[in-house]
């Protein structure tokens, strides 16, 4: 009460869930003025948190404050007086002013703790096997396998080095080094399998990503969310620098996805006498929220990395790494439109998607195929041709109506049993995740549920998550899905089409996460010069981040 009669807008600060815009609505009703200096600082550090978390950004300048707080006000605020609420706010440690830049403060500190963690890990001694060559070759012949050079550098990086990153396209041999790396570590450190998965922490992203590591290497394996124990009363992590992990390696893949915020949670939550090892695409979408972790640790030169560029393909014939590394090197060969063992592209108008769609969904159902083993995937929501509308279509392909299955309307949803659906936030604590796929084993109706409310329940892979009404918004159709969302997945057959009407998202790196998705099949649909654009178009945000600076700097 006395923060409400005071400075309402301080329970921004106090209550995680309430935003600046509830906060100020009710701050109107109150007869709070508009140009109220408390609102003004308020409404500066909910654009600054809009635009950073909207464009990835790590920092902003004045001009890009100045400008956009002015556009919500909707009239040019005195820039004498601008400069000084930033000021009162640098002065409240709400943000800090360093080298130019205006930070949000726990970014600023994010930044920092990774730089710090970094500089312990390249400053310190290194581990040296001497007979790991050998050792290497013994496990070529274990495994019926012969490492190149490169693959073999960043094995043998990876264990003497106290920080490695091995970035790679598709079928450079990835996934295939990492479950070498933990080999070796198991033998040069004469570990029993107890012993191994005490040691070794193998983390992802995402929870695809994750079972992914976890079946190549026969180990366990966390999303990052899972690892750091995030408890959901206080809205923290339960591993953090009070109470560090005691792993001793730590296999990190699809790093491209992580931001700078949980980089720092977890740099935070392991001790300094540690191996880490980070893999990723370099090519890859950046993460969704703020930075460029893995692109900004591999341009600062300090890190060591290994390239991977040796390409393996599964028959002369197949093209999926192929194409791959033609949009990578936007050097898309004429033969894009000739059908390969994995790989077709279907040409149709923008006007037709829609019907072709539905048609190649049937005949893949005809083939044996369900949707678990199937991703369609567009880059946009809106639209004839996106996501909310082709979700719709594909539901009556794939799971149509029938009186055997129980239905839920939730707005201008219908939610049935046997649905695939995608996951849209974190819920660590029933271990589902943003960008999970699932599908609807059960709905129960508030008139036969023990809750007395309508109850969705959703099957991730064996995890069953029992969704109410106020949940209902954290999931959605995952028939057709976007490509940000499938980051950290892969699917025997992925359909994607191409068309105009998305050309403002059409990019290359885009189209080279999207088409990086497919394991077995990939089936592009719509029109080729779209395509051609979006393979051409290397015209992306490039995000604002000083990481590289402040490593450059101070390691």
């Amino acid at each position: 009460i006395n923060i409400i009669e005071h400075n309402i807008y301080k329970v921004i600060d106090e209550v995680d869930e309430i935003s600046f815009l509830k906060v100020d609505e009710i701050a109107r009703k109150m007869n709070i003025d508009e140009n109220d200096i408390r609102r003004i600082k308020a409404c500066i550090l909910y654009i600054f948190k809009d635009i950073t978390f909207k464009n990835g950004d790590t920092y902003l300048e004045y001009i890009d404050l100045y400008k956009n707080t002015c556009s919500y006000f909707k009239y040019n605020i005195n820039e004498e007086d601008f400069f000084n609420y930033l000021k009162e706010l640098v002065d409240e440690e709400k943000i800090v002013f360093d080298n130019n830049k205006y930070y949000l403060k726990q970014i600023w500190e994010d930044e920092n703790i990774i730089v710090e963690k970094i500089n312990i890990l390249i400053k310190k001694e290194k581990t040296n096997y001497k007979d790991i060559e050998k050792n290497i070759k013994d496990l070529e012949k274990e495994n019926n396998i012969i490492y190149n050079d490169l693959q073999k550098e960043a094995i043998v990086s990876s264990l003497e080095n106290n920080i490695q990153i091995i970035t790679g396209g598709p079928g450079t041999g990835k996934t295939t080094i990492i479950k070498a790396i933990v080999e070796l570590y198991k033998y040069l450190n004469n570990l029993d399998y107890e012993e191994l998965i005490k040691e070794v922490s193998l983390l992802a992203p995402t929870g695809r990503a994750a079972k992914r590591i976890s079946e190549s290497t026969n180990m366990p394996a966390n999303t990052i969310h899972r690892f750091l124990k995030w408890n959901k009363e206080t809205n923290q992590f339960g591993v953090n620098e009070y109470n560090k992990d005691h792993s001793k390696l730590f296999i990190i893949d699809e790093v491209s996805m992580i931001d700078i915020c949980l980089l720092s949670s977890l740099f935070k939550g392991i001790n300094n006498n540690i191996k880490i090892i980070l893999v990723g695409d370099y090519n890859q979408l950046p993460s969704v929220g703020p930075g460029q972790i893995l692109k900004d640790l591999i341009d600062s030169n300090i890190v060591s990395t290994v390239h991977l560029n040796y390409l393996y393909r599964q028959d002369e014939n197949s093209y999926i790494t192929t194409l791959a590394h033609e949009i990578k090197n936007n050097s898309l060969n004429e033969s894009f439109l000739e059908s390969k063992s994995d790989y077709t592209f279907l040409k149709c108008s923008s006007n037709t998607i829609k019907n072709n769609l539905s048609n190649i969904c049937e005949q893949i159902i005809s083939k044996g195929y369900d949707y678990k083993r199937v991703q369609i995937m567009a880059p946009m929501y809106a639209g004839i041709n996106g996501i909310d509308n082709l979700n719709k279509e594909l539901q009556k392909v794939f799971n149509p109506h029938n009186k055997d299955k129980k239905e839920l309307k939730y707005e201008d949803v219908i939610f049935r049993e046997n649905d695939k659906i995608l996951q849209l936030v974190n819920i660590p604590e029933e271990n589902v995740y943003n960008g999970d796929l699932g599908i609807i084993k059960k709905i129960y109706t508030s008139d036969i549920s023990t809750s007395g409310k309508n109850e969705i329940h959703v099957d991730f892979d064996g995890n069953l998550v029992k969704y109410m009404p106020k949940d209902f918004g954290k999931i959605k159709h995952g028939y057709i899905i976007s490509i940000h969302k499938s980051q950290g997945s892969e699917f025997e057959v992925v359909v994607i089409p191409i068309s105009l009407t998305y050309k403002r998202m059409l990019y290359r790196k885009l189209i080279y996460t999207a088409i990086t998705r497919a394991k077995r099949k990939l089936i592009l649909l719509g029109e080729p010069d779209s395509f051609i654009y979006s393979v051409q178009n290397n015209n992306e945000y490039t995000r604002k981040t000083n990481l590289l600076r402040k490593l450059n700097n101070d390691v």
